[in-house]
């Protein structure tokens, strides 16, 4: 593998999908052959503890246009002190735009890794596309983390034969999986979960109408949100207008361990997502840890979902916003236990066959030792 340096702004601290990402990646490549640029830690805040090197520097510039330009340079003194072979760009915008320059420069290959919105967005901005474009083609290879993304990517002109598919997988060791299947039929109430942000594109709205339309429904569905955020006190308001409220629990933000507990109790994880204005789900990675723990998932058509969860193997896929649609395939699993739980079983099995860290970081080994 060649030596090489990870330049990225979603990294530890920073809460979400692509910096849980990089730090579960990190974790099975060879420790000397990988380091990891990063933003400055908030005052106070202590590193996290790696076996590979961190260096923390303001990424952007409050002075510079483009605010990425003096990032050139950060890059280049560290790669020639340490040897760098190879730099891999977080994000292309803005970070692949330095990441390209300092790689020419220092005569060495780059590669960008893309995971959904940061590469739908450009498309909408002349300038942005063309700059997105020429990242993109001018690096070694595209790492995509849904087919989702790689039909972006190809918009920019990148051929199929350098994208290369690195997937996010579950941050839940195997020795946590100890429910394995769902337990719909045994009881007279369905729990329903949702994990995520309270954003309005997530269609935590859509599940609550969707309740409301199942108030008469035999067995009584339940539905508990983990997480919080800016739709909130909407989302609240909603369920109370509706007159539902006593079944939705707003469980807010909480620890790995009390998440995973919401998985074992639950009988459904449904989450629907919906693009606004291409900010779209660029993976989904709670379908995946719902099915780790045998667990069936609704889930919406929207970016990359159809990368996490297989219609009709995994889970179900309905059309965005569509309460009809939700309506019928919470029925569906409660009316067909059997199936429920099948879907929940195959889920289960195909996380442990192909959504596994160490088997995706081998992959991203593989492509930076060629």
């Amino acid at each position: 593998m060649k030596k090489t340096l990870l330049v990225t702004l979603d990294y530890y601290p920073s809460v979400g999908g692509v910096s849980n990402y990089w730090l579960s990646l990190g974790e099975h490549i060879p420790a000397s052959r990988f380091s990891v640029l990063a933003p400055s830690l908030p005052v106070g805040m202590k590193e996290v503890a790696v076996p590979y090197r961190i260096h923390r520097l303001r990424m952007l510039s409050r002075f510079f246009i483009p605010r990425w330009l003096p990032l050139i340079f950060k890059i280049m003194f560290i790669a020639r002190r340490e040897g760098i072979e190879a730099i891999l760009a977080g994000q292309v915008l803005p970070v692949g735009a330095a990441v390209s320059v300092a790689a020419r420069l220092l005569h060495i290959p780059y590669y960008i890794s893309a995971h959904g919105m940061d590469v739908a967005l450009p498309l909408r901005h002349s300038r942005k596309r063309i700059l997105c474009g020429r990242i993109l083609r001018g690096s070694r290879f595209v790492i995509a983390n849904s087919e989702y993304t790689a039909r972006i990517i190809r918009q920019y002109g990148v051929k199929n034969k350098r994208i290369v598919f690195v997937f996010p997988c579950p941050k839940i060791n195997r020795g946590e999986w100890d429910v394995s299947s769902a337990r719909i039929g045994e009881r007279k109430e369905i729990l329903l979960l949702t994990v995520g942000r309270l954003v309005k594109r997530k269609g935590h709205e859509y599940v609550i109408r969707a309740l409301e339309r199942l108030r008469d429904y035999t067995p009584i569905v339940y539905y508990t949100i983990v997480g919080d955020g800016s739709e909130r006190t909407y989302l609240e308001h909603l369920a109370t207008t509706l007159g539902i409220a006593d079944r939705i629990l707003f469980a807010g933000v909480l620890r790995d361990e009390a998440v995973r507990q919401w998985y074992r109790k639950c009988d459904i994880f449904i989450m629907t997502p919906y693009e606004i204005h291409g900010d779209v789900e660029g993976f989904g990675i709670v379908y995946l840890e719902a099915n780790a723990f045998g667990k069936p998932v609704i889930a919406s058509r929207s970016g990359g979902v159809e990368s996490a969860v297989l219609h009709g193997k995994t889970g179900l896929i309905v059309a965005p916003q569509d309460v009809d649609a939700i309506v019928d395939a919470i029925r569906t699993l409660c009316d067909d236990p059997s199936y429920a739980v099948s879907l929940g079983s195959f889920g289960k099995d195909r996380v442990e066959q192909e959504f596994q860290w160490h088997a995706q970081a081998a992959v991203l080994i593989r492509l930076l030792s060629e």
